[in-house]
């Protein structure tokens, strides 16, 4: 049975970009839209109870079957509970969880879809590195990273993300270190690869290229979309179906002030440095506590006229699945939704 991928990445950083081209150009790993299961459940696994009851693990299985169907980009086949749990025992060799009902299911989708296994490219799974490598030994890792400062012009752009850049600024720098120090470990560097956006998106042929042969397969000629079904209504996957957009980097220089460049750079400069991004600023910048309270500040000013809009911004399968997420989890609280 072949093992799946994890991609790891701060978000706005080429993951579903990279997700839909690998899928497009072999015929082994396919990319599915993403649930952000471990995200959601990881830590509330828990609250289900014990597991090796049919009645916990079906509820586990039910909500998780909830966050593909509703969604901004609903997924295309139809997966019930009892395919998840008749399909278990083959896919998954460990106890009943989480990562097993999440590897389950994307192993069934990717089936339907002729692939032999999954590309995930759920949020967040830096934070979920060792309980992968633990319950898959065999899965694999791409570590995708972008320039900070195009990274955080594409983030203040989503029409629900923050606009402090200070605040973005600071999370990319953790979630790259969560990365790096990963990769540190030689366990898990013999079955990374580290891959820049810049190059990704560069030279796309070569570097897909590249990334089949570090996966011991060969590159097919671009057919028919597997992903002719996929919803792209949401803003962020808009340019998706296009072209990819191969000077699309460096654009910071114009969407941001220098002010904010400075904020962005004196937090992330020794990892900027780290990853070959060279900074604007001839040394490190100084940023007093007055200048990043000011965007702190700023930030949660424009975060408060968004939040007032936001459900108007948000597309029907975006409402279904935040209503779904906020109903298990309040459930799995005995909170009210």
């Amino acid at each position: 049975m072949t093992s799946p991928i994890f991609l790891l990445a701060s978000e706005r950083s080429g993951t579903n970009l990279l997700r839909r081209r690998l899928s497009e150009r072999q015929q082994t790993w396919f990319g599915p839209a993403p649930l952000h299961v471990l995200k959601h459940l990881y830590a509330l696994e828990p609250l289900y109870g014990d597991l090796n009851q049919d009645a916990a693990f079906r509820a586990l299985i039910s909500d998780i079957l909830g966050m593909a169907y509703k969604h901004f980009a609903p997924w295309d086949v139809t997966l019930d509970t009892d395919q998840v749990i008749n399909g278990y025992p083959h896919y998954f060799d460990g106890p009943r969880s989480v990562i097993g009902v999440m590897h389950t299911l994307n192993s069934l989708y990717a089936a339907a879809k002729g692939y032999r296994s999954y590309l995930c490219k759920d949020n967040n799974l830096f934070d979920y590195i060792y309980p992968l490598s633990c319950a898959l030994p065999e899965a694999r890792f791409i570590y995708l990273y972008r320039d900070p400062r195009d990274q955080i012009t594409s983030q203040i752009r989503r029409p629900l993300k923050t606009s402090s850049v200070r605040r973005l600024a600071d999370a990319w720098v953790s979630e790259q270190l969560q990365c790096l120090r990963a990769i540190t470990d030689p366990a898990i560097a013999r079955k990374t690869l580290c891959l820049s956006y810049e190059d990704l998106i560069t030279d796309e042929s070569a570097t897909i290229g590249a990334l089949c042969a570090w996966l011991g397969v060969e590159t097919v000629p671009i057919g028919d979309s597997p992903f002719s079904a996929e919803s792209t209504e949401i803003m962020e996957w808009k340019n998706l179906s296009g072209a990819t957009m191969t000077g699309n980097f460096g654009g910071y220089k114009t969407a941001l002030s220098a002010n904010q460049i400075r904020l962005v750079e004196q937090s992330s400069w020794a990892v900027m440095r780290k990853l070959g991004y060279p900074p604007d600023n001839p040394t490190r910048p100084r940023a007093g506590q007055v200048g990043i309270g000011m965007d702190y500040l700023n930030g949660l000013a424009s975060d408060g006229w968004r939040r007032l809009f936001r459900r108007r911004r948000m597309t029907a399968g975006q409402l279904a699945r935040q209503r779904h997420v906020r109903s298990m989890k309040a459930r799995l609280r005995c909170e009210s939704p």
